[in-house]
């Protein structure tokens, strides 16, 4: 799977030039094939269910509760967790490394 991160030209002035302040140092991934990082939702899932129900436009008569708490379940099994979601995450900038004490 290839990820391709799009950047204006003056962010990739500022990344050459070393001056990264303001643009982020990860990218998460939503849906990855190989996740490597999981965010527990399980304090929050009622909220995101009682969110997407207000796009009713897009939803219709469809209630989403049962398939955002089976995917969340899925994800939440490789974590360990009740809920989880699951994404690859990218660095974009190396963290600089702490010197040792």
């Amino acid at each position: 799977m290839m990820y391709v991160v799009e950047l204006s030209a003056t962010q990739v002035r500022r990344g050459a030039t070393g001056h990264l302040r303001g643009l982020p140092q990860r990218l998460y991934l939503a849906n990855p094939e190989k996740p490597d990082t999981w965010v527990d939702i399980s304090d929050t899932i009622d909220t995101k269910i009682a969110a997407l129900r207000q796009h009713k436009s897009q939803l219709g008569d469809w209630d989403p509760e049962e398939m955002v708490k089976k995917w969340a379940e899925e994800d939440g099994k490789n974590a360990n967790l009740p809920y989880a979601e699951a994404y690859k995450v990218m660095m974009l900038v190396m963290e600089e490394e702490k010197p040792e004490n």
